[in-house]
């Protein structure tokens, strides 16, 4: 919608709780309460949670939004990432 009315956001930091699940072939963030998921893609992160193997987790991630991209849902970097109320990683 901003970038139709001609305005652009440039960085959106967010930090989000959901569940880490598996979205076609990329991992995705279930947050509960919106009907798509996060793809969570790049940022420092990122590979260290995949590693971890933690689908059917309930994490919280520090990113940066990225908005959906034609077919696909909204994004998210992987900043920092926390089980539960851990520490951020």
């Amino acid at each position: 919608m901003l970038k139709k009315s001609g305005f652009s956001i440039p960085k959106v930091e967010l930090q989000v709780r959901g569940v880490v699940e598996k979205w076609e072939d990329m991992l995705a963030l279930r947050v509960h309460g919106l009907d798509e998921v996060l793809v969570l893609a790049g940022g420092e992160k990122i590979q260290e949670l995949a590693v971890q193997s933690l689908a059917g987790s309930e994490v919280r991630i520090d990113g940066l939004l990225h908005p959906p991209h034609e077919d696909q849902p909204p994004g998210l970097t992987v900043e920092s990432f926390a089980l539960s109320d851990l520490e951020p990683q």
